[in-house]
């Protein structure tokens, strides 16, 4: 039993002593097995250059054959991709904000309202927020002042009032003042912006503080663009229709003109026919053309001196407007030379029964009528345009055509007309 116990111990050694030769010879055929698969799959340098295919940001090299003849898939490098710089580019506008505009005249009154008052021939001051953005914005250039050379194209600074630009105005030479936040515009009228000025100014409501004063919002922007945010709007400043001591001036002459012409007209004979005392007795009788001539001759005076007072303007008469000068000079003109050798009638005491009879048959003549109504017709179309659209309206040559066309029937008729 002891021999058995001893044989069964030796068994036991022994398998014990193999247990470390078997891990060594694992170990071995690991390490073996590791190293074969390394040099397979490192590729080998070929001894000519071969060219790369790239294919959806990855590059796969050819395959290579390693030492042991033995062909290796191709390995696959994935490219980098590469940043490109953002190009310049202008300064938004968003942060571009109108704070305040008054007159550069008044800028120290204490007067608020004297100090954001301003018409046409002021200059008047408009603080912006963030101004150096948009005058780099106008001039292509960055934030940082360096050009922008691609997508950009240089504008002009334009002055908005109520939304409207002002075209033909630019800002002050040297005005514009990043450091202040400060631009300057002189306020004038011209042939671009007689249509803006018109909006703003034109038809005054008559008995209301508005008809010295218009409540207007001003803004800047870019040249044909629009009008930046503001917060210079309702009573913060008023655009001055018409100045207090031109509009009294004005009025006063008028009424002294209107006065003068009906005295005139009534007292003497400035608006009656030519000729000797009628043999009757009595006053001569009113003059269709001459009450023509005095008509177009008094719209027009009234008309320049109302345009003047407001916008300052002197070239305001048209060629139109000369034509039909022109029509009611040469229509009493004319009656004045068929006139010249008949009789001169009484007149009838009343100023319309005297320019529209006939002499003869002492009734109302359809030609006389004619050319006083297309007078009226048009002097109302005058003065709508004047009082509207501050300017005196350039009629169509058709509608000249017909007062001439009036005018010579008138004188037409006039020749065979005996005056008893």
């Amino acid at each position: 039993m002891f021999r058995r116990r001893l044989t069964k111990l030796i068994t036991i050694r022994a398998r014990l002593s193999l247990i470390p030769i078997v891990a060594a010879l694992l170990l071995s055929l690991a390490f073996d097995e590791a190293a074969a698969q390394t040099s397979n799959t490192e590729p080998q340098r070929p001894a000519s250059s071969t060219s790369t295919t790239s294919t959806g940001g990855s590059q796969t090299a050819p395959p290579v054959t390693a030492s042991a003849g033995t062909t290796t898939p191709p390995a696959t490098t994935t490219a980098i991709p590469q940043t490109t710089a953002a190009s310049p580019a202008v300064p938004a506008l968003d942060r571009v904000w109108v704070r305040e505009a008054y007159r550069l005249s008044h800028q120290h009154s204490p007067d608020q309202e004297t100090r954001s008052s301003a018409g046409i021939g002021d200059i008047i001051v408009v603080k912006v927020d963030e101004l150096k953005s948009l005058v780099n914005h106008a001039k292509c250039l960055t934030s940082d002042d360096h050009p922008v050379l691609v997508g950009c194209q240089k504008q002009e600074l334009a002055l908005y009032l109520d939304g409207r630009e002002i075209k033909g105005l630019q800002a002050e030479s040297g005005a514009p003042m990043p450091d202040a936040q400060t631009l300057q515009f002189h306020l004038n009228r011209g042939d671009d912006s007689d249509e803006a000025w018109a909006d703003l100014l034109g038809a005054p409501p008559p008995f209301k503080k508005e008809f010295f004063v218009r409540p207007t919002a001003v803004s800047v922007g870019l040249k044909d663009g629009y009008a930046l945010r503001t917060d210079v709007e309702g009573n913060a400043f008023k655009l001055v229709r018409i100045r207090y001591v031109r509009f009294f001036i004005c009025l006063i002459g008028t009424i002294l003109l209107t006065l003068l012409l009906l005295l005139y007209a009534k007292r003497t004979d400035l608006l009656r026919d030519s000729g000797p005392p009628p043999a009757s007795g009595g006053e001569r009788p009113f003059s269709l053309g001459r009450f023509q001539m005095a008509f177009w001759f008094y719209l027009v005076i009234v008309s320049f001196i109302f345009i003047w007072a407001i916008t300052g303007a002197l070239d305001i008469i048209t060629a139109q407007v000369l034509a039909l000068i022109g029509i009611g000079a040469g229509t009493a003109l004319g009656a004045a030379t068929i006139d010249v050798g008949k009789g001169t009638e009484a007149s009838t005491g009343k100023f319309l029964r005297d320019i529209l009879r006939d002499p003869e048959t002492g009734n109302i003549s359809f030609h006389r009528f004619q050319i006083f109504i297309w007078t009226l017709v048009l002097g109302f179309i005058f003065l709508h345009s004047v009082w509207g659209r501050l300017s005196m309206p350039e009629f169509d040559g058709t509608l000249i055509a017909l007062m001439g066309i009036s005018a010579g029937t008138y004188l037409g008729f006039k020749i065979p007309e005996k005056k008893t």
